[in-house]
């Protein structure tokens, strides 16, 4: 177990070499100290916090999906998170649909909570599309809207999409509406 652990944490110093960085650019690129770079090198990679881990994906002109991919992470994607931090999020005001998760993008599988503004449609083009979606409404009302029917959810319902058929979502209330989502196969960040 120690010697896969090493292997993750030189994965992320070969990384960093193949750059050219040295430790102390890296330090200065991340915003993170050079005695806390070289333990996570060293042999602690899995004991980075979510935001350390941004700032190192970034550092190192990488997408924090394309880091975790790189150092095979056996978290399956998540790192530790204080309350508050958001890893990754899409969506924007505009839209009226914001989508977050504490857990890093992954390939095969998204799991986080979905936020529709008030009295807002959100159009068929805007919706996220995967082969299975799963959605809970955890607070507010929603409609989900398709070609051939319309599903109101109340909170505590589920619905589960088996294709990407096209859909939109409609919030008939005056405050936000949230749902769990999780997806097959994961959002693209």
């Amino acid at each position: 177990m120690k010697e896969k652990a090493k292997n993750r944490s030189t994965v992320l110093g070969e990384l960093r070499r193949r750059q050219t960085i040295s430790q102390r650019t890296f330090a200065e690129r991340s915003g993170i100290s050079r005695g806390r770079l070289r333990r996570l090198e060293g042999g602690q990679f899995e004991q980075a916090t979510l935001e350390e881990f941004k700032r190192m994906a970034f550092a190192l002109g990488l997408e924090p999906a394309e880091l975790l991919t790189a150092t095979d992470s056996p978290h399956g994607g998540s790192l530790l998170s204080k309350a508050g931090e958001t890893s990754f999020q899409i969506g924007e005001a505009s839209t009226g649909l914001r989508i977050r998760s504490f857990f890093l993008p992954q390939r095969d599988i998204f799991a986080g909570k979905m936020f529709i503004s008030s009295q807002c449609t959100v159009p068929s083009g805007k919706t996220p599309r995967c082969k299975l979606m799963f959605l809970q409404l955890l607070l507010g009302k929603l409609k989900v809207i398709t070609s051939s029917q319309t599903q109101e959810l109340r909170e505590g319902d589920c619905l589960l999409f088996l294709s990407p058929i096209p859909y939109s979502l409609k919030n008939p209330l005056r405050r936000e509406a949230v749902t769990l989502l999780v997806t097959v196969p994961g959002l693209a960040p």
